[in-house]
């Protein structure tokens, strides 16, 4: 009960600044980098995503109305794959505001994108490569089920290193239908997200319930995806799914959506943060999601 009050605390701080509105930091023009040649496009697996049917249930399940601390209801935009592709990244990065930016491990001059993602408001999370079920590209530094607890260690290991000294605030995975459903693999990489004081944010590639266990028997910080905003790269469904992640968290207080660096994503993504003044919907980063997320949960374990 003690660490319940105390995260309820800490949250009340959050979000009596979410109560202001959530307001774009000032930034230098960006300058990116030319990327190696990678693929450009790994979110070819075929993933569980549900979205709308998950937002229905949602919706209508029997949950906690919002959380009577929040002001408004908010909103976690998290934009995966960040790092790898020069224009695309580019593109995201001229979006100013409480975006989360989750980079993959093996693009080019990670610090100087991270920066620049600094500079332009956003958070900065670790987006780790994972074992798919079925066939797709994969990211030379991809953890698999047919690794050693002691391989799957040295890798992600290897992947934090690179993004030390730069702050970052949590982790998720990139694909990983696979891998997030072995509790012995993906255990290994949750007691070193909680080692490093990290929270895990659960793409749910997969409808398994495996990552929110473990990060619950491991006292991890926990979030999963809402509304997947751009498996359909149209700008009327993009428009729609982020409708259906404000009726979210409307609903709930607030709500997770993962997207891509996509150009009609990005068209969607400006329209939407130039008219958040006049919403009653704000955007934070996810950590802020995250504190909320965990005092709604251990409120209801006392």
């Amino acid at each position: 009960m003690l660490k319940g009050l105390r995260r309820l605390f800490e949250t009340v701080a959050v979000l009596a600044l979410i109560g202001f509105g959530t307001k774009a930091r000032a930034a230098e023009d960006i300058q990116l980098v030319q990327m190696p040649s990678v693929p450009e496009d790994l979110s070819k697996e075929v993933v569980y995503d549900g979205s709308a049917a998950e937002s229905e249930k949602a919706l209508n399940q029997n949950q906690p109305e919002a959380n009577n601390l929040l002001k408004h209801p908010v909103v976690a935009i998290v934009v995966d794959d960040m790092g790898v592709n020069q224009a695309r990244t580019k593109e995201m990065l001229q979006l100013k505001g409480a975006l989360t930016s989750s980079f993959l491990t093996y693009g080019a001059h990670l610090k100087e994108l991270v920066e620049s993602a600094r500079q332009a408001g956003h958070e900065v999370i670790l987006h780790a490569p994972m074992e798919p079920k079925g066939p797709a590209s994969l990211a030379p530094d991809t953890l698999k089920t047919e690794m050693d607890d002691a391989e799957i260690e040295r890798l992600f290991l290897q992947m934090l290193q690179k993004f030390d000294g730069l702050n970052i605030k949590g982790v998720n995975n990139h694909m990983g239908s696979k891998l997030t459903e072995d509790k012995e693999k993906l255990g290994v990489v949750m007691s070193l997200v909680k080692e490093r004081g990290l929270y895990y944010l659960d793409s749910k590639t997969t409808s398994s319930p495996v990552a929110r266990e473990l990060a619950q028997e491991d006292g991890v910080a926990y979030a999963a995806r809402d509304v997947f905003l751009d498996n359909v790269a149209e700008e009327n469904a993009i428009s729609e799914r982020l409708t259906q992640a404000e009726n979210i968290a409307r609903k709930k207080g607030y709500a997770v959506a993962i997207c891509h660096p996509k150009t009609p994503t990005y068209k969607v993504l400006k329209a939407w943060l130039e008219g958040l003044a006049f919403n009653d919907v704000r955007l934070v980063h996810l950590e802020d999601v995250v504190a909320i997320a965990n005092v709604q949960t251990e409120n209801t374990n006392f």
